[in-house]
C-alpha cells in the first residue's frame, strides 16, 4: 500500500498515485508505477520540482535480507526519481512507500 509522507517544511506536501491499485497479492505477477504528486501551499507543484529532491522510502513489515532488504531499496531510490516501478516482488514483505522532498 502506498502512503502519504508530509515534508518537514509546512508548505509542502506530496502524495503517491499508484497506477494499478495498492494491493498486491503473492503469484499475481502485477506491478504498477508510483508517481509523485508535490504541492506548495494546496497548488501541485511537481512539474516544477526537480528530480534530485525526491527521496522514495520502503518500509517492509516483514525483515529481508540483502539484497531484497529496504535498506537496499531506499538507497537506490534516495535520489532522482519522480515516480518508481514496484512489483509483487518489491512489497512481498508487506512494504509500505514513502515519498520524501527533501529541499536542499
Amino acid at each position: 500500500a502506498a502512503a502519504v509522507a508530509l515534508v518537514e517544511s509546512a508548505n509542502y506536501a506530496t502524495e503517491i498515485e499508484s497506477t494499478n491499485g495498492t494491493e498486491f497479492r503473492v503469484g499475481q505477477g502485477r506491478q504498477t508505477l508510483l508517481v509523485g504528486h508535490v504541492f506548495k501551499n494546496g497548488a501541485e507543484v511537481t512539474a516544477d520540482i526537480p528530480e534530485s529532491w525526491f527521496r522514495w522510502r520502503r518500509v517492509s513489515l516483514y525483515p529481508q535480507p540483502p539484497p531484497n532488504d529496504d535498506a537496499t531499496w531506499n538507497a537506490a531510490y534516495a535520489s532522482g526519481f519522480k515516480q518508481v516501478n514496484v512489483s509483487v516482488d518489491d512489497v512481498a514483505a508487506k512494504a509500505t512507500f514513502f515519498l520524501d522532498i527533501l529541499k536542499p
